[in-house]
């Protein structure tokens, strides 16, 4: 009869305990991060009465969660790579809008100088249409200026939205090889926390949304995490390392991705996936190229336009002088140089300075 009431009394407690981690489950349900739990229950040891062997029900040993590495990997691996066309596509997209505007575009005001210069061509005495061709001028020039000026804006927007970016990084490598050190006090898997295991995976999600990363998992728990492979180690046991931007001169500017671990810095520029890999796709292959293609433009029309006007002359019969003219500019980079910095610029007789 003992035996009885203490099979029963077990079978109440587990099943207890089970309704517990069923009400957690469905209480962490919009948890970011959280995963499924489920109680383990393993038979007690039989008992035995003399040629029988009667067993003596079952009690919980503990709580696994609904986890699968490989699953993990791929979700992981899947976000990465969504995450890397993000910023490319909605950045490129803005571009494609400033230039498009029918009211902002250069198509109305490049359309509008030419039409002032054919006016002109049926009457080239008329002061009035002279200045009509003037006017025009002005209005294509505070064009290219204000598109060259929103070219910079993405140029400022894009770098600070990485360096954001990788100080976000930087504290999730931190509290991942935080997270490492918790997970090497205890040896066995099957005992380690839930939350922690939890908090574990949520942050490698997080880093694998900004760059993607290859993970290894050791026997406790521990993951060992490499920025796009495990060759460009960020994370081991409680080590962890640091991303740095680093730039160098030009419009715009050349951006470089560097990994210091244990004193060691490894060159990030060829990582794929993430935000991170998605602002780089967007500086090197959208904005520095329409940048480049922008300053082209403005200097070939320039020098056109420029070179026929001189062909003609004024009212006074004084041959042309340029309509347009190009500011000086001039990129100074010192990188991470200490000390003072002294420039000065002859420029002879350019009124233009």
């Amino acid at each position: 009869m003992s035996d009885l009431l203490s099979i029963g009394s077990s079978a109440v407690k587990n099943s207890q305990l089970a309704l517990t981690v069923v009400s957690n489950n469905i209480a962490n349900v919009n948890t970011e991060g959280y995963v499924k739990q489920s109680l383990v229950h393993e038979e007690n040891a039989p008992t035995a009465l003399g040629r029988l062997t009667l067993g003596s029900g079952a009690t919980a040993t503990g709580i696994r969660r609904a986890y699968d590495g490989l699953v993990e990997n791929s979700v992981r691996t899947s976000e990465s790579d969504l995450a890397a066309q993000q910023p490319v596509v909605d950045m490129t997209n803005r571009l494609i809008d400033v230039f498009g505007d029918q009211q902002a575009s250069l198509v109305p005001a490049l359309g509008s100088m030419f039409d002032s210069f054919r006016d002109l061509s049926l009457d080239a005495s008329s002061e009035v249409r002279r200045d009509q061709v003037l006017g025009s001028a002005n209005s294509l020039a505070a064009r290219f200026n204000d598109l060259a000026a929103q070219l910079d804006g993405f140029d400022v927007e894009s770098k600070e939205t990485l360096e954001a970016k990788v100080n976000e990084l930087n504290v999730l490598l931190e509290r991942l090889g935080q997270v490492n050190g918790k997970l090497q006090k205890v040896k066995d898997l099957s005992k380690q926390p839930a939350d922690l295991l939890n908090l574990r995976d949520q942050v490698l999600r997080d880093v694998s949304a900004l760059v993607k990363v290859s993970v290894v998992e050791s026997p406790n728990g521990t993951v060992k995490v490499g920025i796009g492979n495990l060759d460009k180690t960020a994370v081991e046991n409680n080590r962890f390392g640091q991303v740095s931007v680093q730039s160098s001169g030009g419009r715009p500017a050349s951006m470089q991705l560097v990994l210091n671990f244990d004193d060691t810095s490894r060159d990030l520029s060829q990582v794929d996936g993430g935000e991170l890999s998605g602002l780089m796709s967007f500086r090197d292959r959208v904005l520095s190229p329409t940048m480049a293609g922008f300053e082209t433009l403005a200097t070939n029309l320039v020098s056109e336009i420029n070179a026929v006007h001189a062909q003609g002359m004024d009212l006074a019969g004084n041959q042309g002088q340029a309509i347009f003219a190009v500011r000086p500019e001039a990129d100074v980079f010192f990188g991470a140089s200490a000390g003072r910095l002294q420039v000065e610029v002859a420029a002879g007789n350019d009124l233009s300075v």
